[in-house]
This record gives structure tokens, sequence and C-alpha cells, in this order.
């Protein structure tokens, strides 16, 4: 029986520490280059922000680089299979406007 790959989706928590230090940028970088999203996850978060600017007036100039990841953590758990466990219903909330991907909030199956 073969082992299936495991899935892996990040906190945004996780991007805004890379942006600050540079040790956990390093982190980021060295688990991107094993378990980065794809290149067609990167083009489609652009796109789907550029979507959402035009038909709903998000402010690209004055977008969050947290939303900027949210996005493509919603491309990524939708590629992958896997539902997002957050507590950030509001941005996901819209983004789903945009893009079907299943999220819950903490905790499912009440772990």
């Amino acid at each position: 029986m073969t082992r299936r790959p495991r899935k892996y989706a990040l906190d945004t928590e996780l991007f805004i520490n890379a942006f600050r230090t540079p040790v956990a940028n390093e982190a980021l970088q060295r688990f991107h280059r094993a378990f980065a999203p794809s290149a067609d996850a990167w083009h489609r978060s652009g796109d789907l922000l550029s979507d959402m600017a035009r038909k709903d007036g998000l402010e690209i100039g004055r977008l969050s680089k947290s939303f900027a990841n949210d996005v493509l953590l919603a491309l990524s758990c939708r590629e992958a299979g896997c539902v997002l466990v957050t507590e950030n219903e509001r941005d996901f909330q819209r983004i789903r406007k945009y893009l079907a991907f299943d999220f819950v909030q903490p905790w499912p199956g009440g772990v």
C-alpha cells in the first residue's frame, strides 16, 4: 500500500512572521521549496485579486498582505482538496464569492 503524500495548508500568521523576521522567512522559503503552492495557485491568486478589484471595488494598493495570502491559501486548499480551519470567517466569506472552496471555524469534529 502506497502512502498518500501529506497535504498542508499554512495559516496566514506564518506568512506574517516571514515578512517580519529573516529567520522565519528562510524557514518559509525552505518549506515552499519542499511543499510549495503550485505556480497555478500563485497566478490564479493574482487573477482572483484582479477580479475582486474590478467587480467588488477592492483597492489593490491598500490591500493588506495578509488578505493576499488568504487568497493564496484558499486557492491552495481548493487545489489540494483541504478544508481550511480558520477563525477569519469575514475574509474567507468574501473570497468565497469568487472561489468555491471549503472552510470551517475551529474545531471541526469536536476535537
